[in-house]
């Protein structure tokens, strides 16, 4: 199997507390420019985010407005998850937020590429500001529950694994049981 990518670190952990940063949806934040262009088509003639399209924010697109965030006092930004997501429209409509990960192992390359994401890394750094990435490692896409597990639904949705073995079944959580919530997947177990 692939081995991920590796993004230089500078530090060792720094306690979140000790940080003032901004959260980013990375496709919403900075929209498309010249010198940090769209990396995917088709994008909409305009974003609307009522209809949940793409807007064309990338890695670059933020880099261009780090004068912006700095400024505010920020010396951290946090970012949208960085794998790669289902690309296509949804009964949902699209993952332009980022948390529709189905190959955590690939950059989304609506976000940009490899480079594109160290690039951010290194002009974050050279302002002594901190990257944060989101991870989304609880849940799994799918384009309908019905077919969640199903080997062809999940290799037509670019998953990096389509084996059913490799999934617990698919369970519904009670939100209005806190120990349903708390302790979903243990219940799976025994």
């Amino acid at each position: 199997m692939e081995e991920p990518f590796n993004l230089p670190v500078r530090s060792p952990f720094i306690p979140s507390s000790f940080l003032t940063d901004s959260r980013l949806i990375t496709d919403r934040f900075a929209p498309p420019s010249d010198t940090a262009p769209a990396r995917t088509n088709p994008l909409p003639v305009e974003c609307d985010g009522a209809l949940q399209t793409w807007c064309g924010g990338t890695w670059l697109s933020i880099i261009d407005k780090l004068d912006y965030i700095q400024g505010m006092g920020f010396d951290a930004i946090w970012i949208s998850p960085t794998g790669q997501n289902i690309d296509s429209h949804t009964p949902y409509n699209y993952a332009y937020h980022g948390y529709w990960v189905n190959d955590p192992m690939t950059v989304n390359p609506r976000f940009g590429s490899e480079d594109d994401l160290k690039a951010l890394s290194k002009a974050l750094h050279d302002r002594d500001m901190f990257l944060m990435v989101d991870v989304a490692v609880n849940n799994v896409p799918a384009m309908h529950t019905a077919d969640s597990l199903d080997p062809t639904a999940l290799a037509a949705d670019n998953s990096r694994w389509t084996k059913p073995e490799y999934f617990h079944e698919h369970c519904w959580i009670d939100y209005s049981n806190t120990t349903s919530v708390q302790q979903w997947y243990v219940t799976l177990q025994v």
